[in-house]
């Protein structure tokens, strides 16, 4: 009778399977690693400007997207993350400090050598420049592969930690032009005339999320245009029929592909961009 009784309680504490296709995680838990991400890069983006952190900023933005978007049962690692670029850092700064006869424009472009040829950070493939995967700092970090969006955050990041330890007196990351996929960002000890794009904590961070927003964006946004909401209105008008409608279940119905759209996500990016 008792042990009726024990199996009877131990299976009515037990938690239910989850549902097939279902994550195992329940909406408190990811919502809660969500919520902590956007409150972690709030506050980094509220900092004075010399004092964003764009390291965490960025892996707390993807932070926020991989609690969301995978449902996760566990948060980010954010500070494993950190660590490795720190451990970049401490490489790159050995090196440096027994290269005294270097000036300071020598000093920048050797630690631009050591990112790009020496640990080979690179564009990935041509299918994947449009890929929000590329753009997350942490898959960067992985695969040592990003967008030039991301890639620049990675420049600036190291950079700027290099800086704080004397290594180098000033720096400047030349960006590529907005929606320019192609072109990996490049650096200099400083900017002397010319129509220069440089980086800035508060631009790179946002080029990241002006990324994401593009490439999720559900409805067709031409590489011409700097927004996608015309076809996204004449969707809400039915002016093409169905297509460009938001369904409850399939989501935004496509005239044509865009393989990484996904609404909720988009939302987000424009959210922290705003």
């Amino acid at each position: 009778s008792s042990s009726s009784s024990s199996s009877s309680s131990s299976s009515s504490n037990t938690a239910p399977e989850p549902e097939f296709g279902k994550a195992g995680a329940d909406r408190d838990t990811w919502e809660g690693y969500a919520i902590t991400a956007r409150q972690n890069f709030t506050r980094c983006m509220e900092a004075d400007a010399e004092n964003i952190d764009v390291v965490d900023a960025v892996l707390q933005l993807a932070a926020e997207d991989d609690a969301v978007r995978t449902r996760a049962t566990v948060p980010l690692p954010v500070q494993s993350y950190v660590n490795r670029v720190e451990k970049l850092v401490n490489e790159c700064s050995k090196q440096l400090e027994s290269k005294e006869d270097l000036n300071n424009e020598e000093r920048v472009a050797f630690v631009y050598d050591f990112i790009i040829n020496g640990y080979k950070y690179k564009l990935p493939i041509e299918q994947e420049l449009i890929s929000p995967y590329r753009t997350y700092f942490h898959n960067v970090l992985a695969q040592r592969q990003g967008n030039p969006a991301s890639l620049a955050c990675l420049l600036y990041g190291v950079l700027e930690r290099i800086e704080k330890k004397g290594l180098i007196s000033s720096f400047e990351v030349v960006l590529a032009q907005r929606g320019n996929y192609t072109a990996l960002p490049s650096v200099v000890a400083q900017v002397v005339g010319g129509d220069v794009d440089v980086a800035t904590p508060k631009r790179i961070v946002g080029d990241c999320l002006y990324t994401l927003k593009r490439f999720y964006w559900p409805w067709e946004w031409s590489p011409q245009s700097d927004s996608g909401f015309l076809p996204a209105a004449e969707a809400l008008v039915a002016a093409h029929g169905r297509v460009g409608k938001v369904g409850s279940v399939v989501g935004v119905m496509q005239g044509m592909g865009r393989p990484f759209g996904d609404l909720t996500c988009a939302r987000m990016a424009t959210s922290r961009l705003a």
